[in-house]
C-alpha cells in the first residue's frame, strides 16, 4: 500500500508543481497601460553618481493587502552612473 501511495504522489506531484508555478506567475500580473505616478523625493550626486530617491505606483489589483504596509506604492533609489550609454541594472527587493 505504501508503494502504491508513493507512486500516486510521484505521478501527481508535477500537476501540483505546475499549479503552484501558475499561481506564482499570476502574482506578477499587472496592467502595463496603468500610470506609474513616479514621484521624486530627492536627488544627490556622489562621486559622479546620481542617486534619485523615488516612489511609484505598483498596480496590485486584488493583492493590495498582501503587498506590504505601503499598499501599491514602491519606494526605491535609482542610481545612475556617470557617462552615456546603456548600463546594466540591479534590482534588489527585500521583504
Amino acid at each position: 500500500m505504501k508503494t502504491f501511495a508513493c507512486v500516486v504522489l510521484l505521478l501527481a506531484s508535477p500537476a501540483f508543481a505546475q499549479e503552484s508555478c501558475d499561481r506564482l506567475l499570476h502574482h506578477w500580473d499587472y496592467d502595463k497601460s496603468a500610470a506609474m505616478n513616479i514621484k521624486q523625493a530627492g536627488v544627490q550626486e556622489r562621486d559622479g553618481v546620481t542617486i534619485y530617491d523615488i516612489s511609484f505606483s505598483s498596480p496590485v489589483s486584488d493583492r493590495s493587502t498582501s503587498v506590504g504596509p505601503n499598499g501599491g506604492i514602491v519606494t526605491a533609489y535609482l542610481v545612475v552612473p556617470p557617462g552615456q550609454g546603456r548600463f546594466p541594472a540591479v534590482i534588489y527587493g527585500h521583504w
